[in-house]
């Protein structure tokens, strides 16, 4: 996957896509970032868009490596 900057547009071109402009916002879909969930992601080994939907679950107490527990959001 390629992206090369055209004036205020994101071009991107992989082995799944043709050369297209990224969605305003898109994020490259490699490690876990929670602005991750507000938009499009793109796939940063073949250049397609990832779209999903995100329902909140609420939290839940989770071990954590010290032995305690924190509170995460699910």
């Amino acid at each position: 996957m390629s992206a090369d900057r055209d004036g205020d547009a994101l071009i991107m071109q992989g082995s799944k896509t043709r050369r297209v402009p990224a969605p305003q916002g898109s994020l490259l879909a490699t490690h876990w970032n929670i602005t991750q969930l507000d938009g499009p992601m793109i796939n940063p080994q073949d250049g397609s868009l990832l779209r999903f939907s995100v329902k909140a679950l609420g939290d839940a107490k989770i071990a954590d490596a010290t032995g305690g527990t924190r509170v995460a959001r699910c």
